[in-house]
């Protein structure tokens, strides 16, 4: 995990608390309470429900926490550790939607759980922009801020009122955080601070500023300071306390340093936040270069179709492709779109449906794909939107996916392959050292396996809908990273 995401997130567990971003004290942490060192307790539903939570994979604990946030059960962080405030949360959910208030949730609990944060997600149309001014990352409620205006270090985001609003900036050159976190605090006619926090690398305050409420974070970067302030009217607090902490919990400073920092050696670390783009998985070393031989790089993402068989899109020019450091061969090839069939003895066999027939549009799904790291690539997850304009268009994927895009697999709510990302003359055009979500072309089912033929996997079957992590975790054996010279 970069050191300014553990950074942030350390800085939401002071702030990001029981009373929403307006009440942010410690004494709201995520932590039960401390029994009597004279007689120690375990409370043994508590114990069961952690038990239980911890029992999953650390990307659907996270999608659980990232949903409740979104119902509104949830004013903490995303970042799959158990304590009272979890639990509470999902008891509180589950006792709303006539499941077992225990503190956990089934397999159908977290599939209801998933609609609702989907349903809520898309209610706003939330979505995580680069902010090349501010020269930061952050989720935005694009249907309540309506309105960008640049400044001079960054972007106020605001609603067609002003009521709301997001303002990011960025301060460049050695200035001390101390400084900046003083302005931040200082006293002003009808303003009121109600938390503080100061440490080394950031500060969170918040507030009140007459009728309205504000939460400020700023981090130290390479390049200077970086942050955001988030206003809202105090009587929207149950209404924007959940969009507020998405959006605080999104928020990158610096994305192209941490999109170079070293990568974590091994764990998953999923979220469908989505942050909208969240590691899943650290994968093996990148390959190494022998005798002068041309460096391969990343070029694409593939997916373990059969035993021996990976299914990727890639260049004519990558007559020569690896899949993590093993030669593979080009089986087959679409000159038009450059779906291409590897053939590598010893590839994993994958257990993955493939639909039958194309989702109706629009279809809310699951992408998959490798980004670089110095030392170890990483697949990552992140949600989108799969459609097309009409029955005769083309297939498009709203998403924000980071190059490579080239064979990023496409899965629908269900788990299943719905399509593939082919690849693009032109991916994109990077902004603060990341892509911007955009439209991109996509390729259903229905031409994969026209593609595949004899090869393609079994078809989909009837399934209920599954969380982000489920679909992360079920695809994350299937998935591998292919390098080409360059």
């Amino acid at each position: 995990m970069p050191l300014r995401l553990k950074l942030f997130r350390s800085a939401l567990a002071f702030g990001l608390c029981a009373g929403g971003l307006a009440a942010m004290t410690p004494a709201y942490a995520q932590t039960a309470a401390a029994p009597s060192p004279a007689a120690p307790l375990v409370d043994p539903a508590q114990d069961a429900a952690k038990r239980a939570f911890e029992a999953l994979p650390e990307a659907d604990r996270v999608a659980i926490q990232d949903g409740l946030i979104w119902t509104g059960d949830y004013k903490g962080i995303a970042d799959g550790k158990f304590g009272k405030g979890t639990r509470d949360a999902i008891a509180a959910f589950a006792a709303r939607n006539k499941f077992p208030a225990d503190g956990t949730l089934d397999a159908k609990g977290r599939a209801a759980l998933a609609a609702a944060a989907i349903k809520a997600k898309d209610a706003v149309n939330f979505s995580v922009k680069a902010d090349e001014r501010a020269g930061v990352r952050i989720g935005l409620p694009q249907k309540l801020l309506t309105k960008a205006k640049p400044l001079a270090s960054g972007t106020r985001y605001s609603s067609a009122d002003e009521s709301f609003s997001v303002e990011t900036t960025h301060i460049a050159g050695a200035v001390p955080l101390q400084d900046s976190f003083n302005v931040a605090i200082a006293d002003a006619p009808g303003r009121k601070v109600t938390y503080k926090v100061l440490r080394p690398d950031f500060f969170v305050v918040t507030g009140e500023a007459g009728a309205n409420t504000f939460y400020t974070r700023m981090t130290r970067g390479e390049r200077g300071l970086a942050g955001f302030t988030i206003t809202y009217p105090a009587s929207a607090k149950a209404r924007l306390d959940p969009v507020s902490i998405a959006i605080a919990n999104s928020f990158v400073a610096f994305p192209e340093a941490a999109a170079t920092a070293p990568a974590p050696t091994a764990g998953p670390n999923a979220s469908p936040n989505a942050s909208p783009s969240a590691p899943a998985a650290a994968n093996p070393a990148v390959p190494n270069v022998e005798n002068g031989a041309a460096k391969p790089v990343l070029t694409a993402s593939g997916i373990a179709i059969a035993p021996g068989l990976i299914l990727t899109s890639l260049p004519k020019t990558c007559s020569e492709p690896l899949v993590g450091t093993k030669k593979a061969k080009v089986a087959k090839q679409d000159d038009a779109d450059g779906l291409t069939l590897l053939s590598l003895p010893g590839a994993p066999a994958a257990s993955l449906p493939l639909r039958v027939t194309d989702p109706a549009s629009p279809a809310q799904v699951v992408i998959l794909s490798f980004v670089p790291h110095s030392n170890a690539d990483e697949l990552t997850g992140a949600s989108g939107d799969f459609h097309k304009a009409d029955a005769t268009s083309a297939w498009r994927l709203l998403a924000p996916l980071q190059s490579p895009v080239a064979g990023a697999a496409i899965f629908d709510r269900s788990g299943a392959l719905a399509g593939l990302v082919p690849v693009e003359a032109s991916p994109g055009k990077p902004i603060a050292g990341v892509l911007p979500q955009m439209n991109r072309a996509a390729l259903p089912a229905s031409k994969l396996a026209s593609f595949l033929g004899d090869a393609r996997p079994k078809p989909a079957e009837h399934a209920d809908p599954r969380t982000a992590g489920e679909i992360v975790a079920m695809g994350r054996p299937a998935m591998v990273p292919i390098y080409c010279p360059h």
